[in-house]
């Protein structure tokens, strides 16, 4: 949880843990230097963006969702140092994955790959940030993740979709593990197939 006060930034971190039949709760604050300009959440752990597009993540690092190559779980954000190139503009997080949309387009993603939504041909995991590359040139500016599947919205209002479609729930018409462009996602009449790859 993110909260200002007093102009300082805070992250206000509730931990829970279990000693024999008893469970403790604590909770920790956290001032940070850096100002947060995006957040999200997924299961367990928390990616921030400050104003200048640096990426960081804390939390619990279970299928590498923390960016940093380990399954070290952290109590306090740490920069990832893999995206310092990356002037970041989007980030959206599904339960277990993590994408993020740099300024120029670039498109980068990392956690548990299931089917596909990761985005990168395969269903691998990565615990590290891997550059997703399209077939076409795109300029990508925004990213949602859902539990098991990305969006990506380019500056011409299309949308690429990878991971699973189970009950067409990315509209690619019960096609399942791939990434496919959609034309004008947004009126699923005119709703189009531009390309597919994997």
């Amino acid at each position: 949880m993110l909260c200002w006060l007093h102009k300082h930034k805070y992250f206000w971190n509730i931990f829970l843990f279990r000693i024999g039949n008893i469970e403790f709760q604590t909770t920790t604050i956290i001032k940070t230097l850096v100002s947060c300009y995006r957040a999200c959440c997924g299961d367990g752990f928390s990616v921030f963006s400050s104003n200048n597009g640096i990426v960081m993540t804390c939390g619990d690092a279970a299928s590498g969702c923390l960016g940093h190559g380990d399954d070290q779980s952290l109590t306090k954000p740490k920069l990832i140092e893999a995206l310092l190139h990356v002037d970041v503009a989007s980030i959206a997080c599904g339960d277990h994955h993590v994408a993020i949309v740099g300024t120029k387009g670039e498109v980068y993603t990392w956690g548990n790959g299931t089917s596909g939504k990761l985005g990168l041909g395969t269903e691998e995991s990565h615990a590290l940030p891997q550059q997703v590359t399209f077939s076409e040139s795109v300029n990508v500016r925004e990213v949602f993740c859902g539990n098991t599947g990305t969006m990506f919205l380019t500056d011409e209002g299309i949308a690429w979709a990878c991971g699973s479609n189970k009950s067409n729930k990315l509209g690619l018409n019960n096609r399942q593990g791939f990434i496919a462009a959609l034309k004008h996602a947004f009126n699923p009449v005119s709703m189009k197939y531009m390309h597919m790859c994997m």
